[in-house]
C-alpha cells in the first residue's frame, strides 16, 4: 500500500501522516539496531542528522522521507554522509543557526564541530561512500564526562554544551574558544536551551532544578525546583525548550503527585504553576515548533498559538497547542522504547523523533493544518513584548537586576494573576488521544485505539498556597472507554484497569562524576629553605636534592653542616621554622624533624598527596589535594584542626595559607577573600574581602586616602579583628564605629555596645586582654557628640564611677 497516497483520519488533522522509515538506522554489521540518541534538521530542511550508540553521525536526505516517489527512486540518495571521529556514543547533534556548522557531543567527553568540505573529493567512512563530504573544524575539550546536550545561541555568538560533569561550557561560535564555565548545578546537567530573545540560557539537571542564567554576565537569574523534587532520576535526558516568542519554558521529567508531567515555567516571574499532563512515564524531551500560528481557540476566537511536542519513556509523543486545553495529538506506542529527542522542520510541518529502540518517526502535517503562520515581524514584536517595559535593553550589571527586583517587590502587591499574553500555554484539563495510524513497510497499523466522541473537560481544582502561588490538581490522560481519574498530590493514584503500566527505564551506566581536587606539585630538582636563628645573625638552611630515585637532605647553620640524611622517595614540599622542619614525600608520607635532624614522630602516612604545607611558630598546616586541612601543634603533639576547605574555593583558587599570631588558620583566595577558622564555633569565617575597608590613612595635607566606609563595613572589620584577637585593629575600628554611630544617631546599636562594655547586659566577647571599661572610656567622648545618647552615657558613667570607688 502506498503510504503517501492513502490518508487517514486523525483527530482534527485529517491529512496528517505518521511514517517510520526502517532504512533510517544506526545498525551494526550484523544488522542489529542500536539506540539513536539525538536528531536534528538542517535550517534549510533538506538534511536530517542523527547520532547513535555506534559512535557515528549520519546525514539523511529528507526528500526521501517526505516524498514516496523520491523514496522509491534509486537515483535519489537516502544516506548522504556518515561522520566518524568520536570514540563513544553520540548523544547530541545540533546544526548552527545558519547551517554552516554541525556540532556533535559524545560520551568520549568531546564536542566536534563539522562543516562541509567543499573540495571535489568524495570521501568515505569505513566503506560507506559520502555524497557530501564533511570535515572536522575543531575538537572542543573541556568536559570531564559525557556531553549530553548542545545549543547554538540565536545571536550566532555562542555554542553551549552540558554534560555529566555537572558543568555548562560556553564556547565562542566563531573561534570556538572556551569563554566561560558554569558549574552551579550539583548533579548531571541533561538539557539546555537558549532564550530566543537572547537574554538567558536555561538548563535542567538531575539535582532536581531548572536554572536560568543571564547571558550578560553568565550569573544565575533564577532557580526553579517546583514540580521536580519528586521526579525520578531515571531519564537519559532532561531536554527542555523555550517558546518561539520567549514567553515560557516547557521542561522535562516533572512530577506532580503520582503523575509524570512537563512543567511550564513563565518568563514574567519564573513561576511554575501549570503542566502538560498525560504521559504515563517520565518525560525525556520537550520541543517547541519554531513558528507561531493563528488558530481558533475553544471559543472560536482567532488567537496566536505556539505548538509544543513532548516525548516520553512511555514510548509515545504528544503535541500541544497553547490555545487548547488538551493535547491536539497523542501518538501512543509509537516506539518500542523511550523517545529520546525531537526535531521540527523549519517550515513547522514535520516533527521528527528518535528512540532508544534504534528507529525514528516522522509526524507529517499538511500545510495549514496547524494554523496560519504568523509573519516574522509580528513574532519579533511579541518577543519585545515578552521583555516588558523594564527589559528592553540588556542589564548592565547584576546590581541593576537586584534593583529591578526590589522595585518590583515594592510596587507589585496585586494578588490577581497576570494578564495572559497571546502565546501563554493553557492549563491542561484532560487529554483525549487521537486514533494514530502508523504507515510502516507499506501496511497500515493502528494502536488499537478507537475514536471516541469529544469528552467534556473536567474542571480542575485550583488552590492558593500561603505564599500566593496557585496549585492546580492535574488529571490523568484518559484512555478510550475509561472515566477520568483524579490524582491526589498527597498519595499515588489508584491503578486503573486497562491503563498502561508506568515503566521506568534505567539509564546507561555512566562514568562517576570526577571530584574537584587541588593541584599536586611536581618534584623540583633542588629547593632550599632559610630561617633566621633567634637572637643571632645566623641562618638555618635546609637544602633538598631530588634524584631519580629518592632524595638527599642537608641542614646547615650558616656554613656549618648540622645534619645530612636521605629518603627513598622524592620530596615534593617542605616547610621550616627555627624549631622544626617538615617534608612531604611523593609516597604521601609526612616526616617531621627537629633542627638537629632528629625525627620528632614516625613517618605519617597521609590520605592523599599534599597541595600546601605551611609551618609557623608551633603549628604546621597540611592541605591535601582533596581539600582536607590538618593543623597540628608540634610542641604539644596534638591535632588542632581537621576540616575541609573545598566549599571555600567555588570559582576561586588558593593564594595563601598561613597561621595567625593567635594560632588560627587563615586561607586567602583569588577572590581577595581571607577566611579564618574559629575553633570554638568550628566554622570558617570571613575575615577580609575586597569589599571591606582597610585601615584609613591620612596624607600630609590631612585628607583621607580613600572613602569613609559604611557602618556595615566597619562592623565587619570590627568583628573580624575581635575574632582574631587583634587588639590594635580592634581599638581602631571601635573608635571609627563610635564616630559612625554618632554621625548616624543609631540609638539601639549604641545602647547595646555601651551596655555590653559597661557590663550592664550582654555577653559579647571582646578582645581578651583589653578591659571593657577602658574601651568604653575611649569611645564615650566620641559618642557624646550626639545628644540622643545622653541617657545611655549617663548610665555608663555611673557604672565607671562605681567601679573606680570599689578600686579605692
Amino acid at each position: 500500500m502506498n503510504p503517501f497516497k492513502r490518508q487517514f483520519t486523525i483527530l482534527n488533522f485529517p491529512q496528517m501522516l505518521i511514517f517510520k522509515p526502517e532504512w533510517v538506522n544506526h545498525s551494526t554489521e550484523k544488522n542489529k539496531a542500536t539506540p539513536i540518541y539525538s536528531i536534528h534538521v538542517h535550517p534549510n530542511g533538506e538534511y536530517l542528522a542523527t547520532g547513535g550508540q555506534d559512535s557515528k553521525i549520519k546525514i539523511w536526505n529528507t526528500a526521501s522521507l517526505l516524498d514516496q516517489q523520491k523514496e522509491l527512486d534509486e537515483a535519489v540518495p537516502k544516506l548522504v554522509s556518515t561522520l566518524v571521529l568520536h570514540n563513544g556514543a553520540v548523544l547530541s547533534v545540533r546544526w548552527s543557526i545558519d547551517g554552516e556548522f554541525l556540532a556533535t557531543g559524545s560520551d568520549d567527553t568531546k564536542v566536534v564541530i563539522w562543516t562541509v568540505d567543499r573540495t571535489n573529493l568524495r570521501g568515505s567512512s569505513f566503506g560507506e561512500t559520502n555524497l557530501i563530504n564533511y570535515r572536522a573544524v575543531k575538537v572542543l575539550t573541556g568536559h570531564e564526562s559525557d556531553v549530553v546536550d548542545l545549543g547554538w545561541s540565536p545571536s550566532k555568538e555562542y555554542l553551549a554544551s552540558c554534560g555529566l560533569d555537572s558543568k555548562i561550557i560556553i564556547w565562542d561560535a566563531v573561534s570556538f574558544e572556551r569563554l566561560h564555565t558554569i558549574d552551579r548545578h550539583d548533579a548531571f546537567v541533561k538539557g539546555i536551551t537558549w532564550d530566543p530573545c537572547g537574554y538567558y540560557l536555561a538548563s535542567q539537571s538531575d539535582d532536581k532544578t531548572v536554572r536560568v542564567f543571564r547571558t550578560s554576565d553568565w550569573e544565575e537569574e533564577e532557580e526553579i525546583s517546583a514540580n521536580f523534587t519528586e521526579a525520578a532520576s531515571t531519564t537519559f535526558f532532561r531536554r527542555l525548550s523555550w517558546s518561539p516568542d520567549g514567553g515560557s519554558l516547557v521542561t522535562a521529567n516533572g512530577e506532580n503527585g503520582a503523575l509524570c508531567v512537563a512543567p511550564i515555567i513563565y518568563r514574567k516571574d519564573w513561576s511554575c504553576n501549570a503542566s502538560l499532563v498525560g504521559h504515563q512515564a517520565p518525560i525525556e524531551v520537550a520541543l517547541f515548533n519554531p513558528l507561531i500560528y493563528q488558530v481558533q481557540d475553544e471559543k472560536k476566537q482567532h488567537v496566536q498559538s505556539a505548538i509544543c511536542a513532548v516525548g516520553s519513556q512511555d514510548q509515545g509523543i504528544s503535541v500541544w497547542s497553547t490555545a487548547k486545553a488538551r493535547a491536539i495529538v497523542s501518538a501512543q506506542h509509537l516506539f518500542q522504547h523511550s523517545c529520546l529527542d525531537l526535531a521540527w522542520s523549519p517550515d513547522g510541518n514535520t516533527l521528527y523523533a528518535c528512540s532508544y529502540d534504534g528507529s525514528i518517526a516522522c509526524l507529517i502535517f499538511a500545510p495549514g493544518e496547524l494554523g496560519k503562520v504568523v509573519d516574522f515581524d509580528f513574532v519579533s514584536t511579541m518577543k519585545a513584548h515578552r521583555l516588558g517595559d523594564k527589559r528592553k535593553q540588556i542589564p548592565e550589571s547584576a546590581a541593576q537586576l537586584q534593583l529591578e527586583r526590589r522595585f518590583k517587590d515594592a510596587v507589585d502587591h496585586d494578588p490577581k494573576p497576570p494578564v495572559a499574553h497571546p502565546v501563554q500555554p493553557t492549563v491542561v484539563h484532560s487529554v483525549q488521544p487521537a486514533v494514530v495510524h502508523l504507515v510502516q513497510n507499506g501496511t497500515v497499523q493502528t494502536t488499537g485505539q478507537t475514536v471516541q466522541p469529544p469528552v467534556t473537560p473536567q474542571k480542575q481544582v485550583i488552590t492558593v498556597t500561603k505564599d500566593g502561588k496557585k496549585r492546580i490538581q492535574p488529571i490523568f490522560l484518559q484512555s478510550p472507554g475509561q472515566q477520568s481519574v483524579h490524582a491526589s498530590p498527597q498519595r499515588a493514584a489508584p491503578p486503573v484497569e486497562g491503563a498502561i503500566t508506568t515503566q521506568y527505564v534505567l539509564p546507561m551506566i555512566q562514568e562517576a562524576r570526577k571530584p574537584q581536587t587541588l593541584t599536586l606539585p611536581h618534584a623540583r630538582s633542588v629547593f632550599t629553605l632559610e630561617v633566621p636563628v633567634p637572637e643571632t645573625e645566623a641562618m638555618w638552611m635546609l637544602e633538598i636534592k631530588n634524584m631519580q630515585r629518592g632524595c638527599r637532605l642537608s641542614l646547615m647553620k650558616d656554613t656549618e653542616q648540622v645534619w645530612y640524611g636521605s629518603y627513598p622517595h622524592q620530596a615534593l614540599l617542605a616547610t621550616m621554622t627555627h624549631q622544626f622542619f617538615a617534608v612531604h614525600y611523593a609516597d604521601s608520607t609526612l616526616c617531621l624533624y627537629s633542627t638537629s635532624g632528629r625525627k620528632l614522630t614516625p613517618p605519617m602516612k597521609m590520605e592523599s598527596g599534599c597541595s600546601y604545607l605551611v609551618a609557623k611558630n608551633d603549628y604546621i598546616l597540611h592541605l591535601n589535594v582533596l581539600g582536607q586541612l590538618n593543623m597540628w601543634n608540634i610542641k604539644s603533639m596534638e591535632q588542632v584542626v581537621s576540616v575541609n576547605v573545598m566549599h571555600l574555593l567555588h570559582k576561586a583558587e588558593i593564594v595563601d595559607l598561613t597561621v595567625s599570631e593567635q594560632g588560627l588558620p587563615l586561607l586567602t583566595t583569588s577572590l581577595d577573600e581571607t577566611w579564618m577558622y574559629h575553633f570554638t564555633m568550628k566554622q570558617w569565617m570571613l575575615a577580609h574581602n575586597n569589599d571591606r575597608p582597610t585601615r584609613l590613612e591620612t596624607t600630609k595635607q590631612g585628607a583621607l586616602n580613600r572613602a569613609v566606609p559604611t557602618l556595615e563595613q566597619i562592623e565587619d572589620a570590627l568583628v573580624s579583628s575581635q575574632m582574631l584577637d587583634n587588639g590594635r585593629d580592634f581599638q581602631y575600628w571601635l573608635k571609627l564605629y563610635a564616630r559612625k554611630l554618632a554621625d548616624e544617631g543609631h540609638v539601639p546599636k549604641t545602647m547595646e555596645l555601651c551596655y555590653d562594655l559597661a557590663g550592664l547586659e550582654g555577653t559579647q566577647r571582646m578582645v581578651e586582654y583589653l578591659p571593657k571599661l577602658e574601651l568604653l572610656k575611649e569611645i564615650m567622648p566620641i559618642l557624646s557628640q550626639n545628644r540622643s545618647f545622653s541617657r545611655i552615657l549617663q548610665l555608663c558613667q555611673s557604672k565607671i564611677d562605681d567601679s573606680q570607688e570599689m578600686e579605692l
